[in-house]
């Protein structure tokens, strides 16, 4: 009888700070379970808690990444109760993210794209042309993409109707390339070879390609002129032909 009064009295008793604990209720009053490694969860006080998670948080690669700076309440990863999520607008803009991406709105605690002004700022329009939000994310566009070096050089100026690639689907396009000037890569052709003309369907997400089509191609490239390449053959420029 003994025996079972003192376990009776110890299955009462509440831990003090720093004791160990598996929840909230076995903490005294004014302490909570603080949800550490396996085996060393303890109790702490609250406010001691809070700024021990935030410090956390900021120190965090999840904090630099993606905004995640800030704690709070919830189901947030395995064997913990608090966990990091993006609170203020800052957490966002200041985020590698946002820089990279556009991810640089806050949406439900979630760093998101959230319009074309956040892709426009982003390193991925200014290195890759995705300049223009869709959805969750930035994509190019045909405006994007004419103002892209692979326009210029070899006439990807439209966007891909997935928004990821830059592409050839214009004739113009073509004609006003460095390959046209160059080269006298001047028509667009449908890549699988056929002679249907370069249109926005069905190829609009593969794109086109610029090649010499004609002799008159030729002609309009330096190659013609520089080393008698006049003739159009195999969808390139060969010696022969006339100037």
């Amino acid at each position: 009888m003994i025996i079972v009064a003192v376990v009776e009295l110890g299955a009462g008793c509440k831990a003090s700070k720093g004791g160990r604990c598996a929840q909230d209720d076995d903490c005294a009053a004014g302490l909570i379970c603080r949800h550490a490694p396996p085996g060393y969860d303890q109790c702490v006080g609250e406010a001691a808690l809070q700024a021990t998670l935030d410090a956390e948080c900021k120190s965090s690669d999840k904090c630099k990444s993606e905004g995640r700076c800030a704690t709070v309440d919830g189901p947030g990863n395995v064997g913990e109760k608090p966990y990091c999520l993006a609170t203020k607008p800052e957490h966002c803009r200041q985020s590698t993210m946002c820089e990279a991406k556009g991810m640089c709105s806050l949406v439900n605690g979630v760093c998101m794209v959230g319009g074309d002004e956040d892709c426009k700022d982003s390193r991925a329009c200014k290195e890759q042309a995705e300049c223009k939000a869709r959805g969750a994310t930035c994509v190019v566009d045909d405006e994007s993409c004419s103002r892209t070096r692979s326009c210029k050089e070899f006439g990807k100026c439209s966007g891909s109707k997935s928004g990821i690639f830059c592409i050839v689907a214009r004739e113009e396009d073509c004609a006003r390339s460095d390959s046209c000037k160059q080269f006298g890569l001047c028509s667009a052709m449908q890549k699988h070879g056929s002679e249907a003309p370069c249109g926005p369907s069905p190829q609009r997400e593969m794109g086109c390609v610029c090649v010499a089509r004609t002799d008159e191609d030729c002609r309009r490239g330096r190659v013609c002129e520089t080393a008698g390449m006049c003739k159009a053959e195999n969808a390139h420029c060969v010696v022969g032909g006339t100037k």
